[in-house]
């Protein structure tokens, strides 16, 4: 096998396995997305408003309105990016989507302990990986940024992996 073959069989293993790596590895992704520190990190207090019902948390410093709880169960990406546009519009016109990565890290509070989140206004949410919209630019969109809740840092997968799902719009 030669020095190349090598290098393309490291490259896919990478692709189709979950691996970790620093959010601001590539300096940004597919959508455009800054660097995941671009957005100021999540602080309690009033950054948040939870609506009326309890369905959903609106963020006074990025503007977007949250899904409170995560969807049911972990899905693969296809079926996240679905699930999100399948959601009844609260507002006309208003679609939920997967979130791009930085507004998925803008979430991450590190001044708390695990899950890394503001927990009155997204209670039981899971430590585990929540998928973005976010392709991963050096594997020419084959797999996706995710962000642990545990540890607060963004990581990727492969669409076929499987991680929980917030929405936004």
């Amino acid at each position: 096998m030669n020095l190349r073959a090598v290098v393309i069989a490291l490259v896919l293993l990478q692709v189709l396995a979950l691996a970790v790596v620093p959010a601001s590895a590539d300096g940004g992704d597919a959508e455009g997305d800054a660097p995941h520190n671009a957005v100021a990190a999540a602080t309690p207090g009033s950054r948040f408003s939870v609506s009326a019902d309890k369905q959903t948390v609106f963020d006074h410093v990025t503007g977007l309105r949250w899904r409170r709880a995560v969807a049911p169960q972990i899905m693969t990406w296809p079926v996240a990016e679905a699930y999100c546009a399948s959601l009844p519009a609260d507002v006309p016109g208003a679609v939920w989507r997967l979130p791009h990565r930085s507004e998925l890290m803008s979430l991450v509070n590190r001044q708390v302990k695990a899950p890394t989140i503001a927990h009155a206004d997204f209670p039981k949410t899971p430590k585990n990986w929540t998928w973005t919209s976010s392709a991963l630019v050096a594997f020419g969109g084959g797999a996706y940024w995710i962000v642990s809740f545990e540890s607060g840092i963004a990581g990727y997968s492969g669409p076929t992996g499987l991680s929980y799902v917030r929405c936004v719009r």
